[in-house]
């Protein structure tokens, strides 16, 4: 019955993943589709991933997997479908002109950069700048910090879409992708170097257009890059942080690229450790499992405690909630984190873990609403003031969209991002008004 069972979510969960494919990829040439992406992904790490290890789990010795699914497949998928229906629900919600077209606003970027060539380079060379001098911050503007770096990747997408020879942009993309393989490669977290690249595909989708068999193929070539960096990202850390002259990382990278090539029995662990890293839902099944049967619903304490706490300074509230605070974790899944490692249930576990499967649905119904909505502001905002804001929308989103953050995390991100970005915005359209500004055409064709 449970084999039975198991088998049609993992039909319908497939079918789900391949009309999201199809819809964002249909409409990827006419829309941003940051929402359709979200939904794939979400679907990928609260849905199929876990499917597909329930199925791992009937086909393989225990003792060779590497954890289990500390709920039954029905039990967990009983909670996590209606979750994962509840924010494709509010993302559906509150739909404005960008659920139609986006090309009308980028006319408008593209009539922007033509009238301020500057700009994509003066936020290239700023962000470049930004992320030299990251490490001296204080730990009072860490996060600020954290934000003006990411104005390089804000910098890419201006020169993306800016009326500049299409030889410069690439030669000066490959340059930006070089800095952030070795930013990913120094720091042996890589999530930044699909997640970049992925957000910049979707605005030169909207420009360049390119076809399908292109758009398949570079994401074949995603796939197998990643099943790559699986295979020994593992073994390259491990090396890295046990040096304590941590500077020669290329020297233990080839290392570890050597290892795996003469140790190619690895390549067989490389499936099991890439459905481990993406299965989002091995955690919620933890939240499932402890919560109400070993600690009781919260009650909407740590949702509740969130806001304020992202408003309000330390300094007036020492006690503040923290951002993926371990003991949440700990509460909420009675499993302790060892030294070095990090884990987090989302938004979806957080929810569940406060309200319960009946009411967290109707939080997850508005807190998804509430993204879709405040996108539609920003794109109204960037209509009928600067244009160009809505090339800010992934520094914004990019930790709103993370099924691996809490909901003080998503909060605290959304909102001081935000301010950032209206910041940066508005000094950028102050100071357009003291710099040459280039006479007014009409935007370039598509090449």
């Amino acid at each position: 019955m449970q084999a039975l069972l198991l088998g049609s979510v993992l039909v319908l969960v497939v079918a789900m993943q391949v009309y999201l494919l199809l819809r964002g990829l249909r409409h990827s040439a006419h829309k941003l589709v940051l929402f359709e992406v979200y939904l794939s992904l979400a679907l990928l790490t609260l849905g199929l991933a876990p499917a597909l290890w329930y199925l791992l789990e009937t086909l393989v010795d225990a003792k060779q997997l590497f954890f289990q699914m500390k709920v039954s497949a029905p039990h967990y998928f009983a909670y996590a479908l209606p979750s994962l229906g509840a924010l494709g629900l509010g993302l559906s919600r509150f739909k404005g002109p960008s659920s139609t077209s986006d090309q009308e606003l980028l006319q408008k970027v593209q009539s922007q950069l033509q009238a301020e060539p500057y700009l994509p380079w003066l936020l290239l060379l700023g962000g470049f700048c930004i992320q030299l001098l990251q490490p001296y911050f204080p730990a009072t503007l860490r996060q600020v910090g954290h934000f003006g770096g990411m104005v390089l990747w804000i910098g890419a997408i201006h020169l993306l879409l800016a009326p500049i020879a299409a030889r410069v942009k690439i030669s000066v993309l490959l340059l930006v992708l070089l800095w952030l393989m070795h930013r990913s490669i120094v720091s042996t977290f890589f999530g930044d170097l699909l997640f970049w690249p992925l957000l910049i595909a979707l605005y030169a989708q909207l420009y360049y257009q390119v076809s399908l068999r292109v758009l398949l193929g570079s994401g074949l070539g995603v796939l197998l890059g990643l099943l790559l960096i699986f295979s020994f990202k593992y073994e390259y850390r491990q090396r890295l942080w046990n040096d304590p002259n941590q500077g020669h990382y290329l020297q233990h990278l080839s290392e570890a690229l050597q290892y795996r090539w003469q140790h190619p029995e690895g390549w067989y662990n490389v499936g099991q450790t890439f459905l481990t890293r993406i299965n989002q839902g091995k955690h919620l099944a933890m939240v499932y499992n402890w919560v109400p049967q070993h600690e009781p619903y919260a009650r909407g304490e740590t949702l509740l405690s969130a806001i304020p706490a992202v408003v309000m300074p330390r300094v007036m509230w020492p006690n503040k909630p923290q951002t993926g605070s371990l003991s949440h974790w700990y509460r909420f899944t009675g499993h302790q984190l060892g030294p070095g490692t990090s884990a987090n249930f989302g938004v979806c576990g957080e929810a569940y873990a406060n309200l319960g499967i009946w009411l967290a649905l109707p939080f997850l119904l508005l807190w998804a609403g509430s993204l879709r909505a405040w996108y539609e502001y920003l794109r109204r905002l960037a209509l009928s003031w600067y244009p160009c804001l809505w090339l800010w929308i992934p520094l914004i989103y990019c930790g709103l969209l993370d099924q691996e953050n809490d909901f003080v995390t998503q909060l605290n991100h959304g909102f001081k991002a935000t301010l950032f970005t209206l910041a940066i915005c508005w000094t950028l359209h102050k100071l357009s008004g003291y710099l040459p500004r280039s006479n007014p055409k009409s935007p370039l064709p598509r090449p």
